[in-house]
């Protein structure tokens, strides 16, 4: 697809000739403004999650971003200082590496006791499942920190952390190796590390980012746990109290900074009919310089810490680029394409299991999110995670709908029309700043063939 071509938008139905005449999409979405001056505003009910009282310096986002990222000086020099010789990949032998694991299932009591069970859940899964995740720990990440038991272990120098794997206090007979890292500077992508490393099953991504790898490092989503990504952006609210959508900031004065690379730039620029600079300053925010107008913004953790390291107080607004329009499928567990029916075995009992976690940590997020806390300060990264924070994420992504409200839904399952959708509109946005992307079939990223459709949603 070139740049010049009509194309018409299945999100609005209006044909785009032109990179200047591109779709607005209707968006009657409220956004959530937080208040730094009330300590529950917009913390939707949930228990402990109230805005700090102590001030915590804002940590940049651990989130995916593209190959070369606006944060790449700052986390290296953070690297740098916290650790002497980051392994970007580990590769484990399977002989030697592991402790021996029996097909045997131990049940956890309430009082502590134990009970061993006969157990052929995974005997088709290796002894170590590795799961490579696409940054540091955080909130979105909960459903695999259920699958950790708390007597986890952290390796700082290679990035990662196992346990025992088991589910509400079952062990389920396999380790479970969660790797971590820093996209862009730990190691490349995801896809990549799938392709080049043997031991890692699968790996934490979203479309965008399959289709921008798919032809040299090809992967298939078997999973994809959240309804929403966390990816914003944020505004002042205090100085622009009428801005409610993304929408809103297309005729404001001022910058709009997102991180170099971003995948959605060019859509953003578009939808909104003005420059996007993709050069953001973390040494400057929304709340310190006046001529930016928004910027990039996990909205689980950015709007509050940019909240509490505001030298005045003021409210941060902010939307998901989801409800904007740009719809990746995210928190994707994609394995590599050629090793799909090799895997298959393993997956169809696994990928249930990672559901019914998915499930749990929805019902219950505490224990998920202990673990993350508790693994954050042990990898000794420029990231901290307080239990406090974690409280708040969740609770930004039960508001924000990333986690869906919809009590009864299947948990897991990928949706072909906005796969196929978001295909189209990557690649003509993409084609639009001179990126031409292969045609493929939307049916090649994902499979729903794994998927227990009896796991459904208790949150309602």
């Amino acid at each position: 697809m070139l740049a010049d071509e009509s194309w018409t938008c299945p999100l609005c139905e209006s044909v785009w000739s032109n990179a200047t005449e591109f779709c607005s999409i209707d968006n009657q979405r409220k956004v959530s403004s937080l208040s730094a001056t009330s300590p529950s505003a917009g913390r939707g009910g949930t228990a402990g999650a109230t805005v700090a009282t102590r001030r915590e310096p804002p940590a940049p986002s651990r989130r995916r971003r593209r190959r070369v990222v606006g944060l790449v000086t700052v986390l290296v020099l953070a690297a740098v200082a916290m650790t002497s010789g980051i392994i970007i990949h580990r590769s484990m032998s399977s002989t030697g590496a592991h402790p021996t694991v029996t097909s045997k299932a131990t049940t956890i009591g309430a009082n502590g006791a134990t009970t061993t069970t006969s157990s052929g859940e995974l005997t088709s899964c290796p002894k170590r499942i590795v799961i490579q995740l696409n940054g540091l720990p955080a909130a979105e990440d909960g459903a695999l920190f259920n699958l950790l038991s708390d007597d986890l272990v952290v390796d700082p120098t290679a990035l990662t952390i196992v346990s025992p794997m088991q589910l509400d206090g079952r062990l389920l007979g396999p380790e479970l190796e969660l790797r971590t890292g820093v996209l862009g500077v730990q190691f490349p992508t995801v896809e990549a590390v799938l392709s080049s490393d043997a031991d890692v099953l699968l790996g934490v991504t979203a479309t965008d980012f399959q289709i921008a790898d798919f032809a040299a490092h090809p992967t298939v989503g078997v999973v994809s746990l959240l309804r929403k990504s966390s990816l914003g952006l944020m505004w002042n609210a205090t100085v622009f109290p009428s801005v409610q959508t993304i929408a809103d900031l297309a005729p404001l004065p001022g910058n709009i900074e997102v991180a170099r690379g971003s995948s959605f730039e060019p859509w953003l620029g578009g939808m909104l009919k003005r420059p996007v600079s993709n050069d953001l300053d973390l040494s400057t925010s929304i709340a310190t310089n006046p001529a930016l107008l928004a910027q990039t913004s996990v909205v689980t953790i950015d709007p509050d810490r940019t909240q509490m390291s505001s030298p005045t107080p003021i409210k941060v607004g902010y939307q998901l680029l989801d409800d904007a329009g740009w719809q990746p499928s995210t928190s994707v567990l994609a394995v590599r394409a050629d090793r799909l029916d090799a895997d298959a075995d393993c997956l169809s009992v696994l990928v249930p299991i990672v559901q019914r976690a998915e499930a749990s940590f929805e019902t219950d997020p505490q224990p998920g999110l202990d673990r993350i806390v508790k693994a954050v300060p042990q990898l000794r990264q420029f990231w901290s995670y307080s239990s406090e924070t974690a409280s708040n994420a969740y609770a930004v992504m039960q508001r924000t709908g990333i986690i869906s409200a919809d009590p009864q839904s299947v948990i897991g399952p990928f949706d072909a029309a906005r796969v196929s959708t978001f295909v189209d509109i990557y690649r003509f946005t993409q084609a639009m700043v001179g990126i031409q992307i292969p045609g493929m079939p939307a049916t090649d990223l994902y499979t729903n063939r794994f998927i227990d459709r009896t796991v459904v949603r208790q949150n309602g």
